[in-house]
């Protein structure tokens, strides 16, 4: 990343450059495609329809393109264990961008965006452009500590100290906190909890 450079609205593939859609809403969605249980074929046509504006000619190696030139891998900056996830903390996430920057994430959308004509009869958008993807992540990293989405993560990133006689309430504090922003679904979540909870029980006493 360089302050000087425009943001990546264009992938190249064989040489040529192609217009691509990068908004965070269409890549968030495009994850979700991935998740599904679609055919690889249709999968590829549809991510091909949500992130391109120019039609690839080869849309295997272009949806891959994509995801390499635009999106990166994130490998090198992933923590060691799941802190988030942008579905099931969307709430949170939509909150910590309002208070943190002014900013409604539903009005940065690309997907639905809402038009208007203006006076002079020139079709124009309502909002600002959609929110590119890498300025979503840049702003997502650089969350306050303030933000309820960054005192979730520290949560969920903090390890249960062996409990004593000094620190139970402090503890059971944690593992309250750990299973209200747990993750993971609701009935493995409780049986998990149920057995650390009474297993470091076990070592107080």
């Amino acid at each position: 990343m360089k302050l000087y450079e425009d943001l990546p609205y264009t992938v190249l593939i064989h040489g040529e450059r192609y217009r691509v859609r990068p908004s965070f809403d269409r890549v968030l969605e495009a994850y979700d495609v991935l998740q599904t249980d679609w055919s690889d074929e249709d999968k590829i046509e549809y991510l091909t329809f949500l992130l391109f504006v120019d039609t690839p000619s080869d849309k295997t190696e272009a949806v891959q393109a994509f995801f390499d030139q635009i999106v990166g891998s994130g490998k090198e900056s992933a923590p060691a264990k799941k802190v988030f996830d942008f579905n099931k903390d969307a709430p949170y996430i939509y909150s910590a961008f309002y208070q943190a920057y002014g900013m409604n994430l539903y009005e940065r959308q690309d997907r639905n965006r809402k038009w208007f004509f203006q006076s002079n009869g020139i079709l124009g958008r309502i909002f600002g452009r959609p929110l590119h993807w890498q300025e979503f992540i840049y702003l997502f990293q650089g969350l306050p500590k303030d933000t309820l989405m960054s005192e979730i993560m520290s949560i969920r990133m903090t390890d249960i100290p062996a409990r004593t006689k000094y620190n139970s309430e402090m503890v059971d504090d944690l593992i309250r906190k750990k299973q209200a922003f747990s993750l993971e679904d609701k009935e493995d979540m409780q049986v998990k909890w149920l057995r650390v909870f009474n297993a470091l029980k076990g070592m107080a006493e």
